[in-house]
């Protein structure tokens, strides 16, 4: 139907769409565009109508909805409201269920089990435990609901959709706020896996089974879970999507070089499976590369999609990780997982956030930079604040960079010609758990890079590799690439290099100093070092707090580096 006629039809009909009194055929024919949708808003159907003829009516009603919303959203590109908002709006305004403020830093959100209730409560991102917004008590509906679950942010209204059970056989899609439930549509079973993709399409797996709905903030939604007028999800078709882990969520990603779909993803028993959503199903069981951290063992119930990143939480409190889809190889069956922080344990829960939101900055990598004196801007440095964590540390020694549980770092600090007897990094020396107790050394121009004691990268360019612990290349980089500004005139020798769990490293190597970018996530079990403690907060990382906590050298029995430098002192002192 052309769009002219549909809106010359859509006018002459709309007040008889408006009285209709019965459902079927005209019913579901009347729907034909979303300016006839606007009519159509407040039909229900009449009591009386048996269950199944409803079902099929609102059901079909739904799919010619998406499809006229469709040519219409595709077609309204003006700056007046289309038919689409138009529905929205008006079905938005009925419903009454405010939505989800995404207007401020975007936490991520944990649907828990209480005594009276499910609470969405908001993760304290540093501590990993979570504050109450609000509550659902179990006597919000009538009768009283039993379970809360497969939670998100709706990306189209905000407002929060869940899967909802009041008794052992009968749950539904709805709408909840701090005050309101609204039932949107009919499950065919309970399930605790749901999602949105980024388009407003909700998705659900009962089972092994995957059912999505279209556009549910278009649908009008009722304050009665027995409202016949409630369309059925599961009348809308499926697909046999396999075992999946507690909580899902929908990416567009291409992963096999055929180009960009919806793939659905969920985190289980240390591994990360993949599915294709259309019929027949794909997938895919991945396992952390050997540049991972590791997955735990055990389920992950709480996943958040930050603009196709990917996050999920350890229900044994053992850690949130980041899923790095971009370095997924379905052939291989890899995948890199990276800790980001610290997780509370957990059971009954869910995972929801604002999916257009950025994710939070302390899940982000961190970057600590050693360049000249040194100077030392720590992994806590922030853009808005320059005078906070940069330290000044002029005496020589062999100081920890970062100490850790897994990953050491260490630094030399020796006088050059050119710094008057103050200090200058020397060389840095890597390693500890994380390295399986190898260690990488890497000097200036006047010393070596070493593996275990051996020189490597003797070249220039030249690579070295061991499997699954360390990818390195030494080579000639652009004068713009240089970690201190001041020497962006010269040319610059650089060694690169690449470690378990997503440690990096960029080492500019002159004549008698080194000038060093460390790139990395926080660690489980907090860590320190003349780097910082990597702790959300700058001012504990200037020189003063740093000297009073990490200004004595390293421990002999604790050196990374061969052997004591000639020229190590008793203490490091500020500039």
């Amino acid at each position: 139907i052309e769009p002219g006629r549909v809106a010359r039809r859509a006018r002459r009909s709309a007040p008889r769409v408006a009285g209709m009194a019965r459902c079927g055929v005209a019913c579901c024919s009347a729907v034909l565009s979303a300016a006839w949708a606007l009519a159509a808003a407040s039909l229900v159907c009449p009591p009386g109508v048996a269950s199944s003829t409803a079902a099929e009516c609102h059901s079909r009603d739904h799919a010619l909805l998406q499809r006229a919303a469709g040519r219409a959203e595709r077609s309204a590109q003006s700056s007046t409201p289309g038919p689409v908002e138009q529905l929205a709006a008006a079905r938005a305004g009925a419903a009454g269920v405010e939505p989800f403020d995404c207007s401020g830093p975007a936490k991520p959100i944990q649907v828990l089990q209480e005594d009276d209730g499910f609470s969405i409560r908001e993760l304290e991102v540093g501590s990993g435990e979570y504050a109450t917004l609000y509550t659902v008590p179990f006597s919000r509906t009538e009768p009283a609901y039993l379970a809360l679950n497969g939670c998100q942010v709706g990306p189209l209204d905000s407002v929060v959709y869940c899967v909802m059970k009041w008794d052992n056989k009968d749950s539904a899609i709805v709408r909840v706020d701090a005050e309101r439930v609204e039932f949107v549509a009919k499950m065919p079973g309970w399930s605790y896996k749901a999602t949105f993709g980024a388009d407003g399409t909700f998705y659900t797996v009962v089972g092994k089974l995957l059912y999505k709905l279209p556009s549910p903030h278009l649908l009008k939604g009722s304050t009665s879970q027995s409202d016949e007028g409630l369309p059925d999800v599961g009348a809308m078709g499926y697909v046999n999507v396999g075992r999946v882990g507690a909580d899902i969520v929908i990416i567009s990603a291409d992963l096999d070089g055929t180009g960009a779909q919806p793939y659905m993803l969920s985190a289980d028993q240390g591994t990360v499976i993949v599915s294709t959503i259309a019929k027949p199903s794909q997938r895919w069981v991945l396992n952390p590369t050997g540049l991972s951290d590791p997955l735990p063992g055990g389920s992950f119930g709480a996943a958040w999609n930050y603009r196709n990143r990917i996050f999920f939480a350890s229900n044994g409190g053992k850690g949130i990780y980041e899923v790095r889809m971009s370095s997924a190889d379905l052939e291989e069956g890899t995948v890199l997982t990276q800790y980001v922080g610290p997780s509370a344990t957990t059971n009954n829960n869910d995972g929801m956030n604002c999916m257009l939101a950025e994710a939070p900055k302390e899940w982000d990598e961190g970057r600590c930079v050693l360049w000249g004196e040194p100077h030392i801007q720590a992994f806590d440095y922030q853009k808005d604040s320059p005078g906070a964590a940069i330290a000044d540390i002029l005496t020589v020694g062999d100081y920890w960079l970062v100490r850790s549980e897994r990953v050491g770092i260490q630094g030399r600090y020796r006088a050059t010609q050119w710094t008057n007897g103050q200090a200058a990094t020397s060389a840095i020396a890597v390693g500890g758990r994380f390295l399986q107790n190898h260690t990488l050394v890497i000097s200036s121009m006047a010393g070596e890079v070493t593996w275990d004691g051996q020189a490597v990268l003797q070249g220039l360019p030249s690579d070295f590799a061991v499997a699954g612990l360390v990818t390195a290349r030494f080579h000639e980089d652009l004068p713009a690439n240089s970690v201190d500004p001041g020497q962006a005139r010269l040319g610059v020798k650089s060694v690169g290099v690449e470690l378990p769990l997503g440690v990096r490293l960029m080492v500019n190597r002159w004549a008698q100093h080194i000038d060093v970018v460390i790139t990395m996530h926080q660690q489980p079990g907090g860590q320190d070092g003349h780097c910082g403690n990597f702790d959300g907060n700058p001012a504990d990382d200037t020189t003063e707090p740093l000297l009073k906590r990490v200004g004595d050298e390293v421990a002999p029995e604790e050196l990374l580096f061969p052997e004591r430098g000639a020229a190590a002192g008793g203490g490091a002192r500020a500039a």
